[in-house]
């Protein structure tokens, strides 16, 4: 009997996976019942301009499957997370800092973002050993650390990235703050904290947020590729952009009182409160 698997908008199957146009993109060989199958490549191109840009290649086990390998694609070169891009030339010692600026630099529009940090990321509690920050913790028993970005794109597990919603928001704010974006770590009620930023385009303003689980938003709508070919913002005010931007998350969010995690250097999670001025400044990549 034939294995069908649906992921995203493709079908993989034990003979081939199909594209959106029914077309054969890959066939897999038998093999002995029991043993991994390889049944077929899973990639996501852009709607917009049919870039290539993430590439998963997944096998079968019994009657699960599982994944062999995921890259992102950069000019249409692969890579994948620090440790991986690490070992590629040893003698350079890429550092996780060199790692943060490439990220910067190959993810370079929205949709590859979103792209990342849904498939390269996972929610993990906080270690409740402060000698032992890699410890993973449980949801009734966890630290409460934030890791820097250097240390979140070296604490790998699974082909994930490992941290909780404070490391994800401030790996997504380096990251985008290294893009030229004023992005700032949000806490919002619920115990939560995301990144956000305010873009300018033709003179009119929009609102975006990096959240966990994959979710990535502009204006409080889920991000769509197609909203890349605009050119110009959708609203006249940076003020109407962050109320966008939050209303999925508090609808009396106050743009002069907006309390934000500050410390980049990691460790315990400081506050304060900045105005929405701070979003429109320039960065200084000292602080990022």
């Amino acid at each position: 009997m034939q294995r069908l698997f649906v992921i995203g908008a493709v079908a993989i199957s034990g003979e081939k996976l199909l594209g959106d146009d029914g077309k054969k993109q890959f066939a897999s060989s038998d093999t002995q019942s029991g043993e991994t199958e390889p049944i077929g490549v899973l990639q996501r191109r852009s709607p917009v301009t049919g870039e290539l840009l993430y590439e998963e290649r997944r096998a079968q086990q019994g009657e699960s499957s599982q994944v062999l390998s995921k890259h992102m694609f950069h000019q249409g070169v692969s890579f994948g997370l620090y440790p991986e891009e690490r070992e590629k030339d040893p003698e350079r010692e890429l550092s996780p800092d060199q790692y943060l600026d490439f990220l910067a630099t190959a993810l370079d529009t929205h949709e590859k973002r979103a792209l990342f940090f849904e498939k390269f990321f996972a929610f993990t509690w906080d270690s409740p050993n402060p000698l032992d920050p890699l410890e993973e913790g449980t949801k009734q028993h966890h630290g409460d650390y934030v890791q820097p970005a250097r240390d979140t794109v070296q604490r790998v597990k699974n082909g994930c990235m490992q941290g909780d919603c404070d490391d994800h928001a401030e790996l997504a704010r380096v990251i985008v703050r290294l893009q030229g974006h004023s992005a700032h770590a949000i806490h919002i009620p619920g115990d939560h904290i995301l990144c956000a930023w305010i873009e300018k385009r033709g003179g009119k303003y929009d609102g975006f947020v990096i959240d966990t689980g994959g979710r990535y938003a502009k204006n409080g709508a889920w991000y769509l590729a197609e909203d890349d070919e605009k050119d110009i913002g959708a609203f006249e005010t940076p003020e109407e952009a962050y109320a966008a931007l939050m209303k999925r998350y508090d609808d009396t969010a106050d743009p002069n009182s907006i309390d934000v995690r500050y410390d980049p250097s990691g460790g315990e999670n400081q506050r304060k409160v900045v105005t929405l001025s701070a979003f429109l400044q320039p960065v200084d990549l000292a602080m990022k």
